[in-house]
């Protein structure tokens, strides 16, 4: 019994000493990106292009609990265009991109919101493997070039479909946030386009206070009331050391590393009760950046 605990604690120490080194070595392909088969791009004219669409059946949107009471009568105000996080680790080192999975297997990853409220929108794209977040190379940022020319793919048929007096929020988490974040600055910021966004919601990728928000000319949102601004938080665990998570994503984003990134941090139960009580209070309070404790 002696023995196993100590093998267990030493694999749970090398596991977290090596973690980053092991994860490359799993997930990282062994092959270059035109090397890397990859998928037709999908069909965004066509349903079969959507995870979520408003007019495909069954759509993982219109998914409720099952206490929710539908309101048939209110008149669907927003649209909502959503970018799901990474799904799969795409058969390990064979591949840079993902195959494009049926819709059956995103519902988890999608957003679900009110029906009666919002039309949901959510492309299928050949999104870029687990391995390219553990990579330094070009070939991962291949790899994300080619899921966001997806995006705008996606995004074009979506703007060519939607009403252009509706407003629409912009959601994404993990890769779909860093593909959400780029749309956002490439398509969408410092155009007509931006009158009409509600709010940017980038989760679980980081979103710097001073260097992004400057470079999309976007600010971060401040009440629930509030339009044309960015909520995100991302989640680490305590102790952590978020060095490799904030290196990747200054890479693949090709930008500079921030010794000191102050992360965007919105807590939404804060917007939940400033809801019930906006009387008595109008400032959605964000919660506390995490602070990361960076190897040196």
């Amino acid at each position: 019994m002696a023995v196993l605990i100590s093998l267990a604690f030493a694999g749970w120490w090398l596991f977290n000493a090596y973690a980053p080194r092991l994860m490359r070595t799993a997930f990282v392909p062994r092959i270059t990106f035109q090397d890397s088969p990859q998928a037709a791009q999908p069909d965004y004219t066509a349903l079969s292009g959507w995870i979520a669409h408003p007019r495909r059946p069954q759509s993982p949107a219109l998914a409720a609990p099952p206490d929710f009471t539908r309101q048939p009568n209110r008149a669907r105000m927003c649209s909502t265009l959503g970018q799901t996080p990474t799904s799969a680790a795409a058969s390990g080192t064979i591949r840079w991109t993902t195959q494009p999975a049926g819709p059956c297997k995103w519902r988890p990853c999608v957003m679900r919101p009110a029906p009666s409220t919002a039309s949901a929108w959510a492309p299928l794209i050949r999104q870029a493997s687990l391995g390219a977040q553990y990579s330094r190379t070009e070939d991962a940022r291949a790899a994300i070039d080619l899921a966001y020319t997806d995006v705008q793919a996606a995004f074009d048929a979506f703007l060519a479909a939607r009403d252009p007096d509706r407003p629409f929020f912009l959601v994404g988490h993990g890769q779909g946030a860093l593909l959400a974040k780029r749309l956002l600055a490439g398509r969408i910021a410092e155009t007509t386009l931006s009158q009409s966004l509600v709010a940017a919601y980038l989760l679980g990728w980081p979103v710097d206070r001073n260097r992004d928000l400057f470079a999309l000319n976007v600010r971060a949102c401040q009440d629930p009331r509030d339009s044309r601004c960015i909520v995100s938080w991302s989640t680490f665990a305590d102790p952590t050391d978020a060095e490799h998570f904030l290196a990747a994503a200054a890479w693949l984003e090709r930008a500079r590393p921030v010794d000191a990134p102050r992360l965007l941090c919105t807590n939404p139960s804060a917007a939940r009760r400033m809801r019930s009580r906006s009387a008595r209070r109008r400032t959605m309070a964000p919660c506390p950046s995490p602070r990361p404790r960076l190897a040196r």
